[in-house]
């Protein structure tokens, strides 16, 4: 198969499938709009491979590429809320000490 076969049929199943490839992303994610993005990054990641190779079930092989993207959008998402959880703690600590300038005003005063 050669590129412009490839890209073609790569198209026409992305075009024919994007809803069935959406409800895909969207059972992992559990959102249509973040299930959307991850369909578009598929289409991105397999068109621009550089290495082609036959692919004897396209529909499938697509579907696949999608999940596994959007396992790694869960995954990463899940991280990411753990990371700034941690973070966003802080910010509704009080502080024990003021200012520098908060400490000079109440001298003066």
């Amino acid at each position: 198969m050669d590129t412009q076969t490839w890209s073609a049929e790569l198209e026409d199943i992305f075009v024919n499938q994007r809803p069935r490839l959406c409800c895909v992303a969207a059972r992992v994610l559990g959102n249509a709009d973040q299930a959307d993005d991850v369909v578009q990054d598929a289409y991105l990641k397999i068109s621009e491979a550089t290495t082609l190779f036959e692919v004897k079930q396209p529909i499938s092989y697509v579907s696949r590429v999608v999940r596994n993207l959007a396992i790694d959008r869960c995954r990463r998402s899940a991280f990411e809320s753990t990371l700034f959880a941690k973070e966003e703690e802080g910010e509704a600590a009080s502080y024990a000490s003021h200012s520098p300038e908060v400490i000079a005003i109440d001298r003066q005063a």
